[in-house]
């Protein structure tokens, strides 16, 4: 159940496919780590 978005990145460093985001408004605004995917 993969879910695509075209988001803005530029708020969050070195992002890469697959990572898990969390967005606000359209804007990714952080990172989630392994413990926040579970």
């Amino acid at each position: 159940n993969d879910i695509s978005e075209e988001v803005d990145i530029t708020l969050v460093e070195s992002v890469a496919p697959g990572d898990v985001l969390l967005v606000h408004g359209g804007a990714a605004i952080a990172r989630l780590d392994e413990a926040h995917n579970a």
